[in-house]
C-alpha cells in the first residue's frame, strides 16, 4: 500500500477513534431523548447493536491502516482496550452515564466481526488480509 493511502487510512481510523471517545464520554444530558430516542428504546438491545457497529467500523478502519500479519492482534487488543476504557470512564459520576460490561462485550464483538470480515474479504480477493491470518493460524 502506498504511503499516501496508508496515511489516509490512519487519519480516518484516528478520527473515528476520536468520534467514539466523544460519543462515549459526552455527558448523558447532552443526548436528546426526543422522538427518535423513544422509538429506538422499543427495539430490544438496539444499543448493543449500535455499539457493535461503531466498533466494527473502528476495526475495519484500523485493519486498513495497519500493515502486516500482526494487525489482527493489534486491532483486537486496541479494541478491547478502548472498550474497557470507555466503559470505565462512563462510570464516573461527572458524565451521568453508566459503564456496562455488556456494552464493552458488544464493542469487542464488533471488533471481532471486523476481523472476520477482513479475513474473509482477503480470502475472497486472494490478498494479504486473509492470507496473512491463514499463514499465522496454519503454523500454530
Amino acid at each position: 500500500m502506498r504511503d499516501n493511502q496508508r496515511r489516509k487510512w490512519i487519519a480516518l481510523a484516528t478520527l473515528w477513534t476520536l468520534v467514539i471517545l466523544a460519543l462515549c464520554w459526552l455527558p448523558m444530558p447532552m443526548f436528546s431523548a426526543g422522538e427518535v430516542g423513544s422509538r429506538a428504546k422499543r427495539i430490544p438491545n438496539i444499543d448493543k447493536v449500535i455499539h457493535a457497529g461503531i466498533f466494527a467500523i473502528f476495526g475495519l478502519l484500523w485493519l486498513r491502516a495497519l500493515p502486516g500479519r500482526s494487525r489482527y492482534v493489534l486491532v483486537l487488543l486496541a479494541g478491547i482496550t478502548l472498550a474497557a476504557i470507555t466503559e470505565i470512564v462512563q462510570s464516573l459520576p461527572l458524565l451521568d452515564r453508566d459503564g456496562d460490561i455488556v456494552d464493552a462485550s458488544s464493542d469487542f464483538a464488533g471488533v471481532c466481526l471486523a476481523c472476520l470480515i477482513d479475513y474473509v474479504h482477503g480470502l475472497l480477493k486472494g490478498s494479504e488480509s486473509g492470507a496473512a491470518l491463514s499463514e499465522t493460524t496454519a503454523g500454530a
